[in-house]
């Protein structure tokens, strides 16, 4: 991520956070449906994998792209956060981005 990426605010264990936005306008744009895939480690070389169904980004006009963008990115941000609760342990970031 960089400063001058396009990102989108969402709300995330109770913090602002800004995520890219360009996944889900590909999505829009393309009509491909997003997936959201988590790798959970459970013992030694045993993992635990979880794809989410698809979360579909419907076509819209102009002036209608944010707020549907902004839908689809708080769904990522709240699957994030119930796989995060489920699994505390299984979580890292290399960078502060929660909003105080």
């Amino acid at each position: 991520w960089h400063p001058g990426q396009r990102s989108v605010k969402a709300t995330f264990l109770n913090h602002r956070i800004h995520l890219p936005e360009t996944p889900h306008l590909m999505a829009m744009l393309s009509q491909a449906p997003l997936f959201i895939f988590f790798p959970y480690r459970t013992g030694k070389n045993r993992y635990h994998l979880t794809l989410s169904p698809p979360i579909t980004v419907p076509a819209a006009p102009r002036g209608k792209r944010q707020a549907i963008i902004a839908k689809s990115v708080q769904r990522y941000a709240d699957q994030l956060e119930a796989a995060l609760r489920d699994n505390p342990y299984q979580w890292y970031h290399f960078e502060p981005f929660l909003e105080p």
